[in-house]
Parts: structure tokens; C-alpha cells; sequence
């Protein structure tokens, strides 16, 4: 058990938040703000000694009494509160960080009992004296309705409480059909190792019910209770074909489980079929992405029939049969990236009854399908790298997908039970930007932390000059574009849009910086001038315009775009004026070669994706390499491409490998070996001695229960 800190009856108020330590609660505008336990521990702590700064040590002690953690755990603490509080009303952070020392909440705080006259009270104490005020009055003109109408009971209101949080990550949770219990996968008090687990809602601790090597995820429960089936997410493992999974199942109590085939590599979801005897399943048996959606026995692997049948290079997954059992609904993939769900009449057999109706029209990555409970409407998470979150849509042509507030940010990996219950993973990963140095002839380098924070500092870009770094920080409270030397000293904040900007990128003169950013529902682009920090916006378009990049001569900026409904890449005047199309078979991030004849661009926005070069001249593209790790992990100089290629299975897990293409010879030259993983953005400094890049150091997911969900 973690402390009670605060356990008299006091209420402070900060800002647009009120904290009741009695309660344990804590609202903005008068609506609770789901913390973990730990993360609210840490929030009371901080408040009661405003002002003062509390050494970690003391923060370790009373948070964790009984158990031995290190900073990270604490610093997850307090990135958490950052995201959550954003900024006080005079523009500062709420919490300073006192390097090596501890933390201090200096944010103006007052007791809810100190207010001053009504004049000056806070809108809802306001609101909650009218009522005083008014309520004799309201009760006489009740109590003489009340003999001829009956108002019906309010529904309950959402309730958003941790389901777990525990050390490292917890997700695909899956009710037992009583919705009394979740399964999900965690990787384990010493985040060594994910296996699946069940909890009793409310109770701890959970119950461990696999133990070997391999990393489950996407739990799905049998409808009669009796099994789970399960993907294999490890790739590469030996025994199984390449490009594929294992797909399982075992009984919920425990015991062995069985391999019944494979599924592609990527462990999308399954679903089950009524009866809990077979499943029905994308990609099993076929061993390509586009053999369609089939119905399998859990009992003997074997394939019963086909359900959909795709066009080549087209494929279905994340299968979710109605309640009634007559309407399949599943994601339809027209590219990487590029999906929408499809709705089909099914009889009781899931034998098709009608043609694929398309019911989405997003274009984008969706997965997590669900139906609701009732059978009108779907749920599922769209969206790529970060800007993730749920959405819900009526199961009829035409209806308009309406996002969904509690999923908006931090939703993934969606279930809903039986009792009006959703889960959902919410993640975490603080992000700093290390840097390596790149050796005259292919061995291991050392890397060296560079930039670093409590906060997430990400997508390091180096200016022409080598002098400064361009990243994207949220240490304000919002995602916003920072800079500092190319030695990681004095970082400053350059934009104050308290928006999602990120992907910064300089102008060949390094006198402006472009940048996507999400202020008003999508994204667009975004250009700064680095001498007074003027932003001036590019796009209005409603698609989604993200990773801009500049022409050779700074006349244009480049950016991906799905304006014709499917992504490639765009361009526009830099100093503004209506946007054209680049390519037109696919394209993401696109850098222009240093003499402006070709244009360089990742295919997807996937992992891993293909590197593709397009002569600006004639119009002809080509692939360069076939094996890139992401879409960002690439730099063009004159001669050539430093990349990471995609990881090998003899590569460790936590490194990366940086090679070289050249142009002249066409050959790819390893480079080095480099004992971190890359995580978000990488750079190559003017005189190429320099790599960075920004791996997590701290991440994980708590599960998340919204009670009351309609």
C-alpha cells in the first residue's frame, strides 16, 4: 500500500484544479482527472509543501515506503503531473525541477476554506452557494411537479479509475465474459520479460499465467469463459515462418497453450465466434498479408472457410462480430497505413450473406474494432506515432465518426465488457536525445546522453551549420520546438502554440525552421524564423499535413499529405500559395538531394518501409533500399545516404546498426554498431562525424477503467 498523504479533509485550488486529499480526487472545472495512485501521491506531496522544494529522497520514502525504486519511477511520476496540469496561468510550469535535488510545486495554491468574499470565489463554489440559495425554492416547485411528472433518474456519470499500476506496461486487456475479471500482458515487476496475467476488478494482485520466453499480446477472452487466444508479438522466433506469428490458445485458469497457426507479423487481433469453438482469424494458413479474413477451429487449427477475399495487395484484419452475430465489421487495408472499416451481413456460421460495405473513410491506421454493447454503434483507435486515440461511429452508411473524450489522447488497445466497462492501455515514454560518433571504419561506438529531461525531447534535427540542434520538447507542458547548442547546452523554447508541434526541419540557410504542429483537430505546417521566433502557418487544408522538409533553394516545402485519399507527398511555396503533388503511387518523408535533381522519401509511414528516390527531372522513381528500420531513420549528403537498415535477427534488441549507401557504386557499407535503441528522430551533423537520435528511458502503460460507459 503507498501513502495517504494529505488524509485530513483538505481541498486546495490551483488554477482551473481543485485537489481534495480526502477524497483523493482531483478536478478541472469540475471534472475528475483519472492519476494513478502514485502519480496522485505525488501531486498531494508536492501541494502540501508549495512553495518548497522536496527532495527526492523524501518523495522516494513516502510514495514508496516499503519498496526500493529508482528516479525513473519518480521522474514517470512527474512527467505524468506536467502533462496533466500543462501550465499555470502565468505561462510557467507548475513543478521546477531542482537538478539532482527535487522537485518544487510553485504554482499559487489556496485552501478552498481561505477564499476570499463571493465577489472573488471560483465559478464552482459560485455555482454550488446558488444552489443553496435556490434549493428550498427548487424542492416546493418539485414536490408540486412531482404530482403530475416524474423526471427520469440522471444517467450515472463516467468514471475514469487505474484498473492497474504496476511497474512497466500493462495492455491488450480482455474481459471474462461476467466482466468480473481482465486478462492482459505486463511485462513483470522486473520489465524483463511480458506474459499474461488476470485480475479480479479491484483486487490485487493478479495472477500469472504464462512463464516462458516469449511476448504475448493481443488477449482476446472465449465467450464461454473457458479460453484465451493470444498472439506471439516476438518476431523472428525460430520454427516459424518468416514474416509470421504463432497464434494460441489456453485454458483462462492456466495451463499449457497450444499453437493452432500462424497469423502475419504484426499480431493483429482475432475474435471469437459465438460458440467459442472457432475463431475467426486474419491471414492464417496463407502466409501472405492479403489472404483475407477465415474462420479457424481453436480446437484443431483447422481452416472451416474464407470470409473475405481481398484484391491483391489489399488485406483484412481486427475481425469484431456484432452481438446479434449477423454483421462482421473488420479493418480493410488498401496500403500500409491505410486503413478503414468494412461492414458485411454474416449468417450465424459467419458464411458472407452481402458484399464489404465501407463504413469509414479515414485512410489512416486503425485498429482495436469493438461493437458496442447494444449493436449500433463501433469503437476503435486511429491515428499513427504518438497522436493515437479512440473514436466511435454508428453502424450505418454515411454516419459521421465523433472522437471519444476519455480515449482522445492516450486510448489504445480498447476492451468493453458485458457490465458497461471499457480498459484501455494508457503508455508513457520519456524520450532524450543521445548522440554517437560515427567511426572511420565500421565498429562499435559509445553513445553519450546530449539532451535529457524529465519531459520527452525528441527529433533532433542539426543546423546547416552544425551549430545549433532543432528538437521538439514538452517541458512546457505542451509539445512545442526547442533549441540549444550542438553540444546539448542552453535548450530554450522557441514556440508557444500549446499545441503538438514536432518534426522540425531547417531551411538551407538555417535562418527558419518548418514544423507540423495540431492546434485546431488536424495537422498542418508551420514555418518560424529562428531570429525572432515569428511563426507563420503553410496549410489549411482539413487532411492531415505532417513532416516537412525543405527544397535544395528554400523555395518550396515538402510534406505528406492524404488530400487525393491515400498518403504521398505535397508540395508548397514557402512563402506560401496553393499546394501540388509530388508523387502519386505513395510517399511519406521526403528530403531533397543537395543539388535539387532527385527527391529522397520513405514509402510508408510504417516500420520497417522502403527508401525510393524520384528524379525531379524526368519523373522516374526507383527504389534505393529495400530495408529501412523507420520512416524517419534516414540523411542524404551528396555522395550518399546514412541510414538504419532494418534490424536483424542476430542484432540485439536495444541497438541499431548505421550503414551507408552510395551513390557511385550503389553499395551499402556498415558503419557501426550502436548499443542503444534509436527511438524517435535521427540527425547526421554537417561534417559527419556526429549521429543523434532519441531512444525512450523510461517507458510503460497502465491499464485504464472507465465505469458507466455508453
Amino acid at each position: 500500500m503507498g501513502p495517504t498523504p494529505g488524509s485530513a479533509k483538505r481541498i486546495y485550488e490551483f488554477g482551473i484544479f481543485r485537489l481534495d486529499t480526502s477524497g483523493r480526487v482531483l478536478l478541472r472545472d469540475d471534472s475528475i482527472v483519472p492519476l494513478p495512485p502514485k502519480v496522485l501521491d505525488t501531486l498531494v506531496l508536492l501541494i502540501e509543501n508549495h512553495g518548497q522544494l522536496v527532495e527526492k529522497e523524501k518523495l522516494r520514502r513516502a510514495i514508496w515506503p516499503d519498496t526500493y525504486v529508482d528516479d525513473n519511477n519518480l521522474m514517470h511520476n512527474i512527467s505524468v503531473l506536467r502533462k496533466t496540469l500543462g501550465a499555470a496561468p502565468d505561462g510557467r510550469p507548475y513543478i521546477e525541477t531542482a537538478p539532482r535535488r527535487g522537485y518544487r510545486f510553485t504554482g499559487a495554491v489556496r485552501l478552498a476554506g481561505s477564499e476570499p468574499p463571493d465577489s472573488k470565489q471560483t465559478a464552482p463554489v459560485r455555482r454550488f452557494r446558488m444552489f443553496l440559495t435556490l434549493s428550498a425554492g427548487v424542492l416546493v416547485l418539485l414536490t408540486v411537479a412531482g404530482a403530475f411528472w416524474i423526471k427520469p433518474a440522471a444517467a450515472p456519470p463516467l468514471r475514469v479509475t487505474p484498473l492497474t499500476s504496476y511497474p512497466g506496461t500493462e495492455t491488450s486487456p480482455t474481459f471474462s465474459p461476467d466482466g468480473r475479471q481482465v486478462a492482459f500482458v505486463w511485462n513483470g515487476e522486473k520489465q524483463d520479460q511480458f506474459d499474461i496475467y488476470v485480475k479480479t476488478i479491484g483486487v490485487d494482485p493478479p495472477r500469472r499465467l504464462t512463464f516462458d520466453a516469449q511476448a504475448e499480446c493481443n488477449l482476446q477472452w472465449s465467450p464461454d469463459g473457458a479460453w484465451l487466444a493470444f498472439v506471439d508479438c516476438d518476431a523472428n522466433q525460430p520454427g516459424v515462418p518468416a514474416g509470421m506469428a504463432g497464434l494460441y490458445v489456453m485454458p483462462s485458469l492456466g495451463g499449457r497453450k497450444r499453437r493452432i497457426g500462424y497469423i502475419y507479423n504484426g499480431g493483429p487481433r482475432v475474435a471469437w465466434i459465438a460458440d467459442s469453438k472457432s475463431l475467426i482469424v486474419p491471414n492464417v494458413l496463407g502466409g501472405a498479408p492479403d489472404a483475407g479474413l477465415v474462420v479457424l477451429s481453436a480446437e484443431t487449427g483447422v481452416q472451416l472457410r474464407r470470409v473475405t477475399r481481398p484484391r491483391p495487395g489489399d488485406w483484412d484484419s481486427d475481425p469484431a462480430i456484432s452481438p446479434d452475430g449477423r454483421t462482421l465489421a473488420f479493418v480493410h487495408w488498401a496500403g500500409p497505413g491505410l486503413g478503414d472499416i468494412y461492414l458485411m451481413s454474416v449468417d450465424r456460421e459467419l458464411a458472407p450473406q452481402s458484399e464489404p460495405k465501407r463504413l469509414t473513410f479515414e485512410n489512416d491506421y486503425i485498429t482495436s474494432v469493438l461493437w458496442t454493447n447494444d449493436g449500433t454503434e463501433l469503437l476503435y483507435v486511429a491515428g499513427h506515432d504518438g497522436a493515437r486515440g479512440g473514436w466511435r461511429v454508428r453502424a450505418r452508411p454515411r454516419a459521421t465518426p465523433r472522437q471519444v473524450p476519455v480515449l482522445a489522447r492516450a486510448g489504445i488497445s480498447l476492451a468493453l465488457s458485458g457490465r458497461g466497462m471499457l480498459a484501455y492501455s494508457s503508455g508513457y515514454c520519456d524520450f532524450n536525445i543521445w548522440r554517437a560518433e560515427i567511426p572511420a571504419r565500421a565498429k562499435s561506438a559509445k553513445p553519450e546522453e546530449l539532451i535529457a529531461s524529465t519531459f520527452s525531447d525528441a527529433e533532433p534535427k542539426y543546423s546547416p551549420d552544425g551549430k545549433s540542434i532543432a528538437f521538439q520538447s514538452n517541458r512546457s507542458g505542451f509539445m512545442e520546438i526547442w533549441l540549444g547548442n550542438a553540444d546539448g547546452s542552453a535548450a530554450r523554447q522557441m514556440t508557444f502554440l500549446n499545441g503538438e508541434a514536432g518534426s522540425p526541419a531547417w531551411s538551407p540557410d538555417g535562418s527558419q525552421i518548418v514544423f507540423d504542429c495540431r492546434l485546431e483537430g488536424n495537422v498542418d505546417v508551420y514555418t518560424m524564423a529562428v531570429q525572432d521566433t515569428k511563426v507563420r502557418r503553410l496549410t489549411t487544408d482539413p487532411s492531415d499535413d505532417t513532416v516537412p522538409s525543405w527544397s535544395s533553394d528554400g523555395q518550396w516545402i515538402y510534406f505528406a499529405s492524404r488530400r487525393s485519399g491515400h498518403l504521398d507527398i505535397w508540395k508548397a511555396p514557402s512563402q506560401g500559395g496553393e499546394a501540388v503533388p509530388v508523387t502519386t503511387t505513395g510517399g511519406f518523408r521526403a528530403l531533397e538531394s543537395t543539388d535539387g535533381r532527385f527527391l529522397f522519401y520513405s514509402k510508408t509511414s510504417q516500420f520497417p518501409t522502403t527508401l525510393w528516390r524520384k528524379s525531379l527531372e524526368t519523373g522516374q522513381e526507383e527504389q534505393i533500399i529495400d530495408s529501412l528500420r523507420y520512416w524517419s531513420y534516414y540523411a542524404a549528403f551528396g555522395d550518399g545516404i546514412y541510414f538504419i537498415p532494418d534490424r536483424s535477427p542476430a542484432e540485439k534488441p536495444t541497438s541499431f546498426q548505421l550503414a551507408f549507401y552510395e551513390f557511385s557504386t550503389r553499395r551499402i557499407s556498415p558503419l557501426a554498431e550502436i548499443d542503444k535503441w534509436p527511438g524517435v528522430g535521427f540527425s547526421v551533423s554537417p561534417d559527419r562525424r556526429w549521429v543523434l537520435f532519441s531512444p525512450c528511458e523510461s517507458r510503460g502503460a497502465d491499464l485504464m477503467l472507465v465505469e458507466n460507459f455508453r
